[in-house]
């Protein structure tokens, strides 16, 4: 590699680097990973496949020509099962293959008989975490040997970039889901519910504690449990080696609404 390319690979890894950066929704980073690899390479199509760690498929990017195309993971399935992906998949290996005619790692599609597209020249090399294997990249040219060395050389060091941003994307994703479910058991739970900190202000409390005192969301949290329930702040003094280990405290008590004095 010439000095000129070496910079020339650097700027692009930059760059790279850069618009992966830009977001952490996996909607977005799926396709910017996929065709920034396909513009780079300059293949004529791509798939990106992400998996999760049971190694099915849970999203997807299809590049042809330069345009977005719509998928499901069930379409999807069968490349990791038979074809080149899957062979990456299995092995965690990087592969180029000069002409997809010659090798039976290939699924072979109508398009590849020589009557109509013909063999191809692809590239598919594994996306990894660390450990984990997030995701399998998959570049297409229609010219056999079009691929060389170099392309597969500057597509790993994209892939390596690529896989931190998808986990990145995988864990954001994961924390949202939890985050709204979380919410859903929390905010529509038919029961009070009041978080507090150990000297008891309140931090947070759910539409069926307004209801049963009397004040608003945001009164709550400018009260103490103290002025709600005497007998929890107490409680949480007596029990407090208890409660840092774990335990489940039961207790009867009776709310003092907004309308009545303490």
């Amino acid at each position: 590699m010439t000095d000129d390319s070496a910079r020339s690979s650097l700027v692009l890894l930059y760059n790279v680097s850069r618009e992966l950066a830009r977001s952490l929704d996996l909607r977005e980073v799926l396709p910017r990973v996929l065709i920034l690899s396909v513009k780079n390479v300059e293949a004529e199509r791509g798939t990106l496949i992400v998996l999760g760690e049971n190694g099915k498929v849970v999203d997807a990017a299809i590049v042809i020509n330069g345009q977005l195309i719509s998928n499901t993971s069930q379409q999807l399935q069968p490349i990791l099962d038979q074809g080149l992906a899957g062979w990456v998949l299995r092995k965690r290996q990087p592969v180029l293959i000069s002409d997809t005619s010659g090798d039976e790692r290939w699924l072979r599609r109508d398009d590849d008989d020589r009557l109509k597209t013909g063999p191809k020249s692809a590239i598919c090399i594994p996306l990894m975490a660390g450990e984990q294997m997030v995701g399998v990249l998959t570049l297409v040219h229609s010219i056999p040997n079009f691929f060389k060395q170099d392309h597969l050389e500057l597509l790993q060091a994209i892939a390596d970039q690529a896989g931190v941003a998808i986990s990145n994307a995988l864990l954001y994703d994961t924390l949202q889901t939890a985050t709204r479910r979380y919410r859903e058991l929390f905010a529509e739970n038919i029961n009070p519910l009041i978080l507090t900190t150990w000297d008891g202000r309140i931090l947070e409390a759910n539409h069926a504690a307004s209801s049963a005192t009397g004040f608003t969301l945001t009164e709550l949290t400018d009260q103490t449990i103290e002025r709600l329930e005497p007998l929890s702040l107490k409680m949480m003094h007596e029990k407090e080696e208890d409660l840092h280990n774990g335990a489940v405290i039961f207790f009867e008590g009776e709310f003092i609404g907004k309308s009545e004095k303490k």
